[in-house]
């Protein structure tokens, strides 16, 4: 897996990103049973037996609607069990079972509800890498990472266990949760970069394909584990366009001049809600004594706007604008 960041991500990319963290540290390089660091998998979100998981959200909706999908490794084989579609309002009055996993719901008031996933494991054995993807229709989650100001309160009650839950899908979206075993943004995706899933403890994907590369002979054929044939066979697939993109996107910083979108996370105030979305041009960037950069813009459709450095001036952290 290579680097997860925030960013837009598709139906597919969603599944793919829950792929990767599934079965990251399923198999270290150099791929074979026979390496003293394979004789014990290193997975993120082991679960011992009897040990508890849960993930806890907040939904907004009265006529609110979830699906729920936990996943999990039992030895190499990936299990998952479903909770068909429930309605939120009837969770607050009981649980629902899908095996292992139950579904349980609090009314908090004012159309806000704490929803519970919880999940004990009584395979009598470690299971791996466990996570959960919820749906939710007719209703939307709120983000526990950057709660909006009217739910912090809420927000901060969440209890999880063994994973931290993520808004994905389309940045902006509040249909899908992601409750990851490791600790993510909001909006995370694999780095576009990144050709598939290579196991190894989040390393760079540049480096590993190199050393995958460098494999000699002797050990290639010691890799009998299917995932990592198929890791093999791909790596060594590679054309020179695709190996060259292994280094990353580099960007330039963003100047003086430069053409940017508005995305403000920190909802600071109602200017932040009306100011999102919008276009606009850079005319500083300025950093504070803690070494933050903030960058400082004119909004495009802004009448004061042809008052030049007169005019209105709005300042940004640089993860708050997009370049255009």
């Amino acid at each position: 897996m290579s680097a997860l960041t925030a960013g837009t991500a598709s139906e597919d990319e969603v599944e793919r990103l829950a792929r990767a963290v599934l079965y990251e540290g399923y198999l270290l390089y150099p791929y074979h049973r026979d390496a003293l660091k394979n004789r014990s998998r290193f997975t993120f979100g082991d679960l011992e037996p009897g040990a508890l998981w849960q993930a806890e959200c907040l939904v907004v909706g009265a006529r609110a609607r979830v699906d729920v999908s936990v996943r999990f490794l039992e030895d190499t084989a990936e299990r998952r069990v479903e909770v068909e579609r429930a309605a939120v309002a009837e969770l607050t009055a009981g649980e629902t079972a899908g095996e292992t996993v139950l579904v349980s719901a609090l009314g908090l008031g004012a159309g806000v509800t704490r929803l519970t996933v919880r999940m004990t494991n009584t395979t009598g054995a470690r299971i791996l890498a466990t996570q959960a993807l919820l749906r939710i229709t007719d209703g939307e989650f709120v983000s526990l990472t950057d709660p909006p100001q009217a739910f912090r309160e809420q927000a901060a009650g969440c209890r999880n266990i063994g994973t931290w839950p993520v808004l994905v899908g389309a940045e902006g979206a509040r249909d899908r949760i992601f409750a990851a075993p490791i600790i993510l943004p909001d909006y995370p995706r694999v780095a576009p970069e990144s050709p598939g899933d290579l196991f190894d403890g989040t390393e760079t994907d540049e480096l590993l394909t190199l050393s995958i590369l460098a494999l000699p002979d002797a050990e290639r054929h010691a890799i009998t584990d299917p995932r990592a044939r198929e890791l093999l066979e791909r790596t060594t697939a590679l054309g020179q366009d695709e190996l060259l993109a292994l280094h990353g996107r580099l960007e330039r910083p963003i100047q003086v001049g430069d053409r940017v979108r508005l995305r403000p996370n920190r909802r600071a105030d109602i200017m932040d809600s009306l100011l999102a979305g919008k276009a606009a041009t850079v005319v500083a960037v300025e950093e504070d004594l803690e070494g933050v950069l903030h960058i400082g813009v004119t909004v495009d459709d802004d009448p004061g706007a042809d008052l030049g450095e007169f005019g209105h001036r709005f300042f940004f952290r640089i993860d708050e604008v997009e370049r255009r």
